[in-house]
């Protein structure tokens, strides 16, 4: 699983290509230390399975982390509360979330306060170049640890209801949305010792 709580280079397909972002669909879900997305006006994204149960908060312009690649929190009108979740944890193609929440301190929802969401898409290309921007560990350069970075590559294959993909993720992208022409297609889930790594197709009729 790519959530932050591995050891190693799981995922990282050679050199490290991820670069930092700031893009406010996209925020780290705190404590567990995974990622999601901002999917519709109502507050709502999408994440992995397995980070959900801890509740916490979904964070948005996250600051850089310390040089022993501990975390820090931004203010807290970046930060919305989980209120509602939902998800199933069994493997991959079989690893999907959603979370509600609800207002920060100014008491808006992520699309009021940042004017911006990432729609889900009608359907799965079989080939292409996607993208996945999420708050990966990255011990490489710790101040960039689970911090927004991005990384871009080409899908590998498609399951029924998982992807493949060659793109830099690694423990803290569960939960990534996978973007392909500015719609998710799915969720990063699992990552490999290799440079094919995994998602839950976003049109999965249970993720749905």
């Amino acid at each position: 699983r790519a959530d932050r709580r591995g050891e190693g280079n799981c995922g990282i397909c050679g050199a490290d290509d991820r670069v930092p972002s700031a893009d406010n669909n996209f925020g780290r879900l705190f404590p567990v230390g995974c990622s999601a997305t901002v999917f519709n006006e109502e507050g709502c994204l999408v994440t992995a399975g397995h980070c959900l149960g801890q509740g916490g908060v979904v964070q948005f312009n996250v600051p850089p982390s310390n040089a022993d690649g501990s975390t820090n929190n931004p203010p807290v009108n970046d930060q919305f509360p989980v209120i509602n979740e939902g998800g199933t944890d069994a493997g991959v193609g079989a690893d999907y979330g959603a979370v509600l929440v609800g207002v920060n301190g100014n008491n808006n929802l992520p699309h009021q306060e940042y004017g911006t969401f990432i729609p889900l898409a009608d359907s799965i290309p079989s080939s292409g170049t996607l993208s996945v921007r999420g708050c990966g560990v990255d011990s490489g350069d710790p101040d960039r640890s689970q911090t927004q970075q991005f990384h871009d590559g080409p899908i590998l294959s498609v399951g029924g209801t998982s992807i493949t993909y060659d793109i830099d993720v690694t423990f803290g992208n569960s939960g990534s949305s996978i973007i392909y022409d500015g719609a998710i297609i799915g969720v990063v889930t699992h990552c490999s010792g290799g440079c094919e790594n995994y998602g839950n197709r976003i049109d999965d009729p249970a993720f749905v």
